[in-house]
């Protein structure tokens, strides 16, 4: 039988196992096809506090390949910030720089009112918990969803309210840059933002491969590099 300070202890290293190392970057490789559209990184920021809540805080870099600058240009930043405890997003951040488009705004979530605030003063309402894109990659890491299991989270992303239902669908094996990996791939339903998404079967639960459409197009991010540095 397990005592009770054996089950504390348990606890808390399953606790650090599966919280996020806040100097953390994994770097990607976006490609259609055999070319190679830019680089995509996701970074683990040091935890801060939003509304007097504990949040764990994540980014992601996304830049068009020079090479392609002839035909487009384009650089996306997101961050977010959700709370440690459920990993709901209390606060979201977008900006964007296209050759002939430009924006940039902050979106706070209140749960006491159910509306989300954009810094350009429109409001929308907002299911009792949710969570933006970028929160769900980091959370789908954190829920250790398994072979067969089903998933359903409310989200909003960029204004759009969505019930994301997503199914571990298969074990596979999947080689980049960074080595080969045993991966669950995770497959959503139709019609919402998240795309396919291969988790390393490791704690850490890497996402190794990100599919999603743009468009037409099947665009996947393949990991290429984990990193650990200093971090703001």
């Amino acid at each position: 039988m397990v005592g009770f300070y054996d089950s504390f202890v348990l606890a808390l290293i399953l606790a650090l196992l599966s919280a996020f190392v806040p100097d953390e970057r994994l770097e990607y490789d976006l490609r259609y096809g055999p070319f190679k559209l830019g680089d995509l990184a996701l970074v683990t920021l040091v935890p801060d506090t939003i509304q007097g809540e504990s949040c764990y805080h994540f980014r992601a870099e996304l830049e068009s390949n020079p090479s392609f600058g002839f035909l487009f240009k384009a650089k996306y930043e997101l961050e977010t910030w959700c709370r440690i405890r459920d990993m709901v997003t209390m606060r979201s951040y977008k900006r964007t720089r296209e050759s002939r488009y430009r924006c940039e705004w902050v979106a706070n979530y209140d749960y006491n009112t159910d509306r989300v605030l954009y810094s350009d003063s429109t409001i929308y309402p907002l299911p009792d918990s949710a969570r933006d894109l970028l929160t769900l990659w980091y959370y789908f890491r954190k829920v250790h969803i398994d072979l067969g299991d089903t998933i359903t989270v409310d989200s909003h992303i960029d204004r759009h309210n969505y019930l994301v239902r997503v199914i571990g669908t298969r074990l596979t094996k999947v080689q980049t840059m960074a080595g080969k990996f045993d991966c669950l791939e995770v497959v959503p339903s139709a019609g919402t933002p998240f795309g396919t998404v291969y988790f390393s079967k490791e704690t850490n639960r890497v996402p190794v491969v990100i599919r999603t459409h743009v468009g037409s197009m099947l665009v996947s991010a393949f990991l290429r590099s984990v990193k650990f540095q200093e971090v703001e």
